[in-house]
């Protein structure tokens, strides 16, 4: 997809990125990945968040090659304490977005829509 409504895409991407003031470094947490994170258009500012103890990060990206026609977003977790491939947790063809870690870190929410395809379809809370 190279456009979207009226935002020209080209080759640009966003990314998250890791950022640490001492000692001054900062790390892609995406590098080499050719998806937006957050998502473009179905998700918001909201589609990435730090657990509690800054061990990890669970961030929404759509993980089709097909973005113009999909609305498969998923809910994925980055651990920073060894370095391995994000892991998928969710599981709807829908939308799965905005991912909360509950404070005791045992639980994350996020909202769902059951419906692939289907943008205006009811957000349910998912644990």
């Amino acid at each position: 997809m190279y456009r979207h409504r009226n935002d020209w895409r080209g080759y640009k991407r966003s990314h998250l990125f890791y950022s640490m003031w001492q000692p001054v470094s900062s790390k892609d947490l995406n590098e080499g990945n050719v998806v937006d994170v957050p998502p473009l258009a179905l998700g918001s500012a909201n589609d990435f968040n730090f657990s509690y103890d800054g061990s990890e990060i669970a961030y929404s990206q759509n993980p089709e090659f097909t973005k113009a026609t999909s609305t498969n977003i998923e809910i994925y977790l980055l651990s920073f304490t060894s370095p391995k491939t994000p892991k998928l947790i969710s599981t709807s063809k829908g939308v799965d977005c905005q991912p909360v870690y509950s404070s005791d870190m045992n639980w994350i929410a996020w909202t769902s829509m059951k419906r692939a395809g289907f943008e205006a379809d009811k957000r349910f809370d998912f644990v």
